[in-house]
């Protein structure tokens, strides 16, 4: 189990030893490490902030075009804001 966060320079090689030795393998081990990697790196915060900067974005590009009506793809976008899978 990795205890610190692999943020740091000195701990970016055993992140990457963590994945080349667990990911993709049909194990529960190798599965519990990668996701304790996950966590670790708290990735599902960067991807939210990632997943909100983007959609503000999309909004703001939506909302200045006049080409066609901002209901067709505020429509699509409000589908794939924030879905689970």
């Amino acid at each position: 189990m990795i205890s610190s966060r692999c943020v740091a320079v000195r701990a970016s090689h055993l992140c990457r030893k963590v994945i080349e030795d667990n990911y993709g393998k049909k194990d529960k081990a190798c599965e519990k490490a990668i996701k304790a990697l996950y966590v670790d790196l708290d990735l599902e915060a960067i991807y939210r902030t990632y997943e909100e900067m983007s959609y503000q974005k999309l909004k703001a590009i939506i909302e200045d075009q006049t080409l066609l009506p901002h209901h067709l793809f505020g429509a699509m976008l409000t589908k794939i804001y924030k879905r689970e899978k």
